[in-house]
């Protein structure tokens, strides 16, 4: 093998050896870059589903303080429901209900809803949180 063909594999194997590491480098970067891009979009849809979540959750709670007042102004079962018979405050809850804590009966917002009849509002947890609080609680659904 002559030199002339010596000095081109060498150089050629050098190329082929610094054109791999730089690829690699390269890789790694845009995979590094990536990964950190990913991440922080990540972030950003968790903070967004967040921030919807917290809104939402207030705007109810705020539509159900606003019941509430409008209720204690007439606690009487007609007045209970036809205040959780309206429409802006039916349709942003499933079902709306209560129980009198005097005897114990219970109104509700949908009327197909039975919940048989040895059900006792005042044993539920919602009703003892609700009465130990003074106050709008939320509970798991």
């Amino acid at each position: 093998m002559k030199f002339v063909h010596k000095i081109a594999g060498a150089s050629s194997a050098l190329l082929f050896i610094t054109i791999l590491l730089l690829n690699i480098t390269q890789y790694l970067n845009v995979k590094a870059q990536l990964e950190l891009t990913i991440e922080e979009s990540i972030i950003d849809i968790v903070n967004g589903v967040k921030n919807t979540v917290s809104s939402e959750l207030a705007g109810k709670k705020s539509l159900a303080k606003y019941a509430t007042n409008m209720v204690e102004e007439n606690p009487t079962h007609d007045h209970i429901t036809n205040v959780i018979s309206q429409p802006h405050i039916k349709e942003a809850f499933l079902l709306i209900g209560g129980g009198y804590e005097s005897d114990g009966s219970h109104f509700k917002s949908d009327p197909s809803w039975n919940p048989g009849n040895g059900w006792e509002p005042r044993e539920r947890p919602w009703y003892i949180d609700a009465k130990q609080e003074s106050d709008l609680i939320i509970t798991d659904p």
